[in-house]
């Protein structure tokens, strides 16, 4: 955890470091600017001041992992608005359904979700404010045309807006989760003592975190938002690939990543040989949510890995947030090796390697992170190979 300057946003890097990348996709080879994001941020947030909304309403946000997808959420968040992200998954009675009740003003649409939205919306004057990123659609103003006609200087008070997600709707329909009201006395930035914004894995300007969820989740857009704030830089993969994903960690040498257990399965089910493909040793701390983990799928994550995959449990509520390291988890449930060396059998420098005697009747076998070469941090082990457990796909 490190200490939080005044205000955290943004803002601050652009002013800084104008050039450095904000947004990276590996998919088009974009690199989005820490300036371009930010004052598109604050284009957008005028032209939803000039459409007649005010510190309080609600902005809907019906779109894929698209870049544009950050230049939308930071212009509620900096003109106080409330935004409401919503699952592409959902049919357009369900997202008619969250239009309604969140009341929101503004709904903004990437281009492949438009047939949806149009459906949903309908005939309801609200939300009266309609942009489509994409192709000129009628009933619909272009996203790109009417943003680069607004200002980028802020033509209203720059306040601290908040997200209103929706819950899965388990105990009936979805209900909009509100952290707290819009305070007119609070800054855009002013995020002290919110927990939702606590740095507990070092974020810093040097950070670079690989997204690979749905940012219409609490978990990535959170991640992804407080990227930001630090200063790193955002890499965004449409949805989650495994083998993808080892490249996007080994091209933009990845620092930080956000997974669940299913995406760990899949990672493991790659072919030994995809696996040693790519250097993962860029890595300085993997955090894992959603659903439980099964000891021996974090195991084999940690021995490739290394020591950086922290558990955590939290909820879009934000009620708390609880989470362990590696070191704690082989400490509760240690590997069936005796091992020498730095750490539990894993390396903690670029220049040591811990090994280990496998106490498994099956003959040893040395192991070594994927990817790894003389030139990167070294994990040997001598342990038997584990098969990952099976997974039923989603």
């Amino acid at each position: 955890m490190t200490d939080q300057p005044a205000l955290l946003r943004p803002d601050e890097h652009a002013d800084r470091a104008p050039d450095s990348v904000a947004v990276a996709v590996p998919t088009t080879g974009q690199r989005i600017s820490y300036r371009t994001m930010v004052d598109q941020s604050k284009r957008l947030a005028n032209v939803l001041r000039d459409r007649g909304l005010r510190p309080g309403d609600h902005v809907a946000i019906f779109m894929t992992n698209v870049p544009e997808y950050f230049e939308v959420v930071w212009a509620a968040r900096r003109a106080g608005f409330f935004y409401t992200a919503i699952s592409w998954h959902l049919t357009p009675a369900e997202v008619g359904y969250m239009l309604e009740n969140s009341q929101s003003k503004a709904l903004i649409v990437s281009a492949d979700l438009a047939d949806v939205a149009e459906q949903a919306a309908g005939d309801r004057p609200e939300p009266g404010l309609r942009l489509l990123i994409g192709p000129d659609r009628p009933g619909w103003d272009d996203y790109a045309a009417t943003v680069a006609k607004a200002p980028a200087v802020p033509i209203g008070p720059e306040l601290e807006g908040q997200a209103m997600l929706y819950s899965s709707g388990t105990t009936g329909r979805p209900k909009g989760i509100v952290h707290t009201t819009i305070d007119v006395g609070r800054r855009f930035g002013d995020v002290a003592g919110d927990i939702l914004w606590v740095n507990r894995y070092g974020l810093d300007p040097s950070t670079v975190t690989l997204n690979v969820g749905p940012l219409y989740h609490a978990a990535p857009l959170v991640s992804a938002m407080a990227t930001h704030r630090h200063g790193g830089t955002m890499v965004l993969l449409p949805r989650f690939d495994a083998e993808q994903t080892l490249h996007a960690i080994e091209r933009y040498r990845v620092t930080y990543a956000q997974f669940v257990p299913t995406m760990f399965i899949r990672l493991l089910r790659l072919p030994e040989a995809v696996r040693r493909r790519y250097d993962v040793s860029s890595l300085r701390t993997v955090a894992h949510s959603a659903a439980p983990c099964p000891v021996e799928v974090k195991r084999q994550m940690i021995d490739w890995f290394g020591p950086v995959i922290y558990e955590y449990y939290s909820a879009t509520e934000a009620a708390g947030h609880v989470s362990i390291g590696s070191q704690e988890t082989t400490r509760r449930n240690p590997p069936r090796c005796s091992t020498t060396g730095a750490g539990r059998g894993w390396a903690t420098s670029a220049t040591s390697t811990a090994t280990g005697t496998c106490s498994s009747p099956a003959a040893p076998t040395t192991r070594s992170s994927p990817g790894a070469s003389t030139s990167t941090r070294e994990r040997s082990r001598t342990c038997s190979s584990r098969t990952p457990p099976s997974t039923t796909s989603r």
